[in-house]
């Protein structure tokens, strides 16, 4: 220890140590001036893509508004026009030789709603030109629903329904589907639907 007191350092020290660290400490002003001087002198938008290395900009650095605002939402209110929905169905019962009606029925949700309610088509190949797929396959040109029966066992008729509305409706975010049986026993119906939201 050299036995200083507090505050005072003798000046031959801080000249030894200028001497012996002049190189380090030159390096040290000017990267530090460089660096203030950038971040300072910059114009502004100066800085574009052929100046970023490549995957220099990761998600982390990114400000979680800008990564928002760039996902954007991927739950619309409404689904945008011509986009298409898809889905499968399968309803069964039994009819009793007393029952005087029956039916089984089951519902259908698009997850989204349309712009306006489609219209529907049960059995969808009754109407190729607005159904133009197949169960397995299923499609609807815009502003159609297409109910595909892919296997069908004693059905008589076939509906779709919006809210308590059965004669060949459907909502904006969806419908029920129901068939009556043809006589007495087990009945069924399946298959699968495609929605297009309209342009």
């Amino acid at each position: 220890m050299l036995g200083l007191t507090a505050g005072t350092v003798p000046s031959g020290v801080v000249r030894s140590y200028l001497r012996r660290h002049h190189v380090a400490l030159l390096a040290l002003f000017i990267a530090l001036g460089g660096t203030s001087y950038a971040a300072t002198q910059l114009p502004r938008d100066s800085v574009g893509t052929g100046q970023i290395r490549d995957s220099a900009v990761t998600l982390r650095k990114v400000d979680g508004r800008a990564q928002r605002a760039l996902a954007g939402n991927p739950f619309p209110r409404v689904l945008p026009a011509g986009k298409t929905i898809k889905g499968a169905f399968a309803m069964s019962d039994y009819k009793q030789e007393s029952d005087a009606f029956q039916e089984a029925e089951t519902g259908i949700s698009f997850g989204f709603a349309l712009a306006k309610a489609p219209v529907p088509h049960f059995p969808a190949a009754a109407d190729p030109a607005h159904c133009p797929g197949t169960p397995s396959n299923p499609q609807a040109r815009p502003g159609h629903l297409c109910v595909y029966e892919d296997g069908a066992v004693n059905v008589a008729s076939r509906e779709v329904c919006s809210n308590n509305v059965c004669a060949g409706v459907a909502g904006r975010t969806g419908a029920w589907i129901f068939v009556t049986p043809a006589g007495v026993g087990y009945y069924s119906s399946r298959g699968t639907w495609a929605v297009t939201s309209p342009d």
